[in-house]
């Protein structure tokens, strides 16, 4: 039978959809929210980052597979002779990453956490300088949302939904296509921005959960009184 109404998640989901043939009247973009209230810009949050100011910290955060890009931040490393990385998450990729990070040198400013909880991931973000998301392929992804409400600014592949969240140079700058020239790039550009945390923030807050949960109800009551 026929949906009486699909949700996407990004624009860029809806005109997949719309291409394979579903009726764009039926379908509403209500983009993935965030916790204003878990994430936030902190200065004394728990962090594994001591905040050199001399050093850049990088945090890439996803599980550990191929098509999040995690090897392509390691490789921007020899590019960037002051940065460290710490790479959260767990998967099957993490040996070949410990691997590429002694092959290239680098090793030494790498660091892989394992999954942690929000509190600390919070402290993570917030002692980041730059969040990179060098994904092949997304839809709208939380950790984009979770950084920037921590007023951490983004580099990130211009795929799914990133372009409708990274719609101002001063959160975030995108690549066409992920590669260790193209993050080392876009990172050396961002910190030519000189982000401020609070206008990060502030941009974070259009993302809050509540209009997305209030626009779903909006769709359930008009899905029940149709029907």
């Amino acid at each position: 039978g026929r949906s009486s109404a699909i949700i996407t998640v990004s624009k860029a989901l809806k005109d997949a959809l719309m291409e394979l043939g579903i009726d764009r009247e039926r379908m509403t973009v209500l983009p993935n929210g965030v916790d204003l209230n878990q994430f936030y810009p902190c200065d004394m949050c728990e962090s594994p980052i001591d905040g050199n100011p001399s050093e850049l910290n990088l945090i890439s955060v996803g599980n550990l597979v191929p098509a999040k890009g995690h090897h392509f931040v390691v490789e921007a490393l020899r590019r960037m002779s002051n940065a460290r990385l710490l790479i959260v998450g767990e998967g099957p990729y993490e040996s070949e990453l410990r691997r590429l990070a002694r092959s290239l040198g680098v090793d030494d400013r790498v660091r892989i956490s394992p999954n942690v909880t929000q509190e600390v991931l919070r402290g993570y973000y917030c002692a980041a300088d730059v969040l990179i998301l060098a994904s092949e392929r997304e839809g709208m992804p939380n950790v984009v949302l979770e950084s920037i409400a921590c007023g951490t600014p983004v580099v990130a592949t211009a795929v799914g939904g990133i372009p409708e969240v990274l719609s101002d140079t001063r959160i975030g700058l995108m690549i066409p296509r992920p590669s260790a020239e193209a993050i080392a790039e876009a990172i050396a550009a961002l910190m030519q921005e000189k982000s401020d945390a609070t206008l990060i923030r502030k941009y974070a807050e259009r993302f809050d959960w509540s209009s997305t949960v209030d626009g779903q109800l909006k769709i359930f009551e008009t899905v029940i009184e149709e029907g």
